[in-house]
């Protein structure tokens, strides 16, 4: 045996019993995170996209709902996530933010990607949200 793994037994030992308190690690608290929603920012000439994981067939449908400045017209598309960690739009429209979907394909239970990208107006960088409603 090493001399480090006799010394780490004999300190163990020797705090076995002696301690009347039991230290514990911290339970972490984390804030609760909606999976159907994706806050992020686009800068000039860029994108931002999110991973999908869909169960069933069905509907994907992407909303932007919020735009910082408001009135900004962004592209939204709904694709295939590549092995790069790009996503490969299919469909896409530039929008401003409302309350209805503004894209949507029919799909079958896989992994698909949600992309918001700079449609070539912006001047600085922009802040959305969209809301994604899956099968």
């Amino acid at each position: 045996m090493s001399a480090r793994f006799v010394l780490t037994m004999v300190m163990a030992a020797s705090l076995c019993g002696c301690a009347k308190t039991v230290l514990t690690s911290p339970t972490p608290t984390t804030a609760a995170v909606d999976p159907n929603a994706f806050t992020n920012q686009v800068p000039p000439g860029g994108s931002a996209s999110r991973l999908v994981t869909v169960t069933s067939s069905g509907r994907l449908a992407v909303t932007l709902t919020q735009t910082t400045p408001p009135g900004l017209a962004l592209g939204v598309g709904i694709g295939i996530p590549r092995s790069n960690n790009q996503c490969a739009v299919g469909a896409s429209v530039t929008t401003t933010a409302g309350s209805t979907a503004q894209v949507a394909s029919a799909v079958d239970g896989g992994n698909y990607c949600v992309k918001v990208f700079d449609p070539g107006t912006l001047t600085a960088p922009a802040t959305f949200t969209v809301s994604i409603s899956r099968p």
